[in-house]
């Protein structure tokens, strides 16, 4: 609906909310009305202002050998800004999840020993609570009915053989670093394309997309879990909260990280100390291996975006690689053979002084045996 009057165009969406009047007639539509309002309009702050991602909490914790995991509490926003609120630890049976549905041949009565790998995701549900007559006048007591007069929010928990779908996340593609072929050097003619200096069709000339909709149930993923299946039961073996999971990127979030990670630097001048000597030991490391760390580059500059908890850990194990093991040899010389392979070691320009210096030891040392020999001598003629 448009409204071209008085030299303007208004148009109109689709949020109405009730507006009342005295002696207006309400019925159970205008509450509904009034409902579905509030709800929409706080699900659109949510997706439009925050996205939607794990909150906090929400950890999975499971030991190796049991039959069941835990989901601890937290909150998580899905694609259509719904709130998926776990206020107490959530303890998931596995074989209730992955056994309930009773066959002609029972998948856990399977005597094979294997493993399988299953994905923890969380996804937002409610349901219809809480009873009561409904009042219906001239009806007689056979005419009486219930219906439900609340909702309530909750969650459902689901072990998925595939990571759950999401919505994209809108950019400019190819990007800046792909349209410059990854190299260090940025040319001047593509940044400039990408900037829209000339076209004026560039990523200057761009507003923030919106998020793409989201339609159907959208769960989030929480943990990899590989379950071992052995004589017809079903046991965690390994549960990790991997990189895919997604964080809100909240203002809780990143105080939690900096904190983390530069807590009690105290004064600018310590953290300027600090950095400067962190990077002056990420570049050492980089050249002693090299080889090593390329091959294990496969940290994914997106996650700072996403999840930057496991963004830092990545580039923790980056750079923490241990060094290439020295093969094994002879054992280490002892005594005179240790000595003469460590002058024999020493730098060109070390060992004459050295070897001088022993001489000069082995000389004073015939000297003093010789006046010795010479004062017991004369000592034996005088008796």
């Amino acid at each position: 609906m448009n409204d071209s009057t008085k030299g303007k165009q208004c148009e109109y969406n689709t949020f109405k909310r009730t507006r009342y009047f005295h002696g207006m007639l309400l019925s159970d539509q205008d509450f509904i009305a009034e409902q579905q309002y509030h709800l929409a309009k706080r699900r659109l702050l949510n997706k439009m202002l925050h996205g939607w991602g794990i909150v906090c909490g929400l950890e999975v914790e499971g030991k190796e050998g049991e039959e069941w995991i835990t989901v601890k509490p937290g909150l998580a926003l899905d694609c259509h800004g719904n709130e998926i609120m776990v206020c107490e630890p959530s303890k998931l049976n596995l074989a209730s999840l992955l056994c309930a549905s009773p066959t002609a041949v029972d998948p856990c009565e399977e005597k094979s020993t294997e493993s399988n790998t299953y994905y923890v995701a969380i996804c937002y549900k409610e349901r219809a609570t809480d009873q009561v007559p409904v009042y219906t006048p001239g009806g007689g007591c056979e005419d009486k009915a219930c219906e439900y007069a609340r909702v309530q929010e909750g969650f459902c928990l689901k072990l998925l053989t595939s990571l759950p779908s999401s919505p994209k996340i809108s950019q400019i593609a190819p990007s800046l670093y792909e349209q410059n072929g990854g190299r260090e050097e940025l040319s001047h003619k593509i940044l400039s394309d990408f900037m829209g200096l000339e076209t004026k069709a560039g990523f200057c000339d761009y507003s923030v997309p919106c998020p793409e909709c989201c339609s159907g149930e959208h769960c989030l993923y929480l943990a990899t879990l590989i379950i071992v299946k052995s004589g017809g039961t079903r046991k965690v073996s390994t549960v990790e909260m991997d990189s895919n999971r997604r964080y809100v990127l909240t203002a809780q979030l990143g105080m939690y990280v900096f904190n983390s990670l530069l807590g009690g630097a105290g004064k600018f001048s310590s953290l300027l100390k600090f950095g400067y000597n962190l990077l002056k030991w990420i570049k050492a490391r980089i050249s002693e291996t090299p080889a090593i760390n390329d091959a294990k580059d496969n940290v994914d500059i997106r996650l700072f975006s996403t999840n930057p908890i496991a963004a830092v850990c990545a580039l923790g194990n980056y750079y923490l690689d241990p060094p290439l093991p020295t093969p094994p040899g002879p054992p280490p010389p002892q005594g005179l053979a240790a000595s003469a392979q460590a002058m024999q070691a020493a730098p060109p320009a070390m060992a004459p002084n050295v070897m001088e210096e022993i001489q000069k030891l082995r000389d004073e040392i015939a000297e003093l045996k010789g006046a010795k020999k010479g004062r017991s001598n004369g000592g034996g003629k005088h008796a």
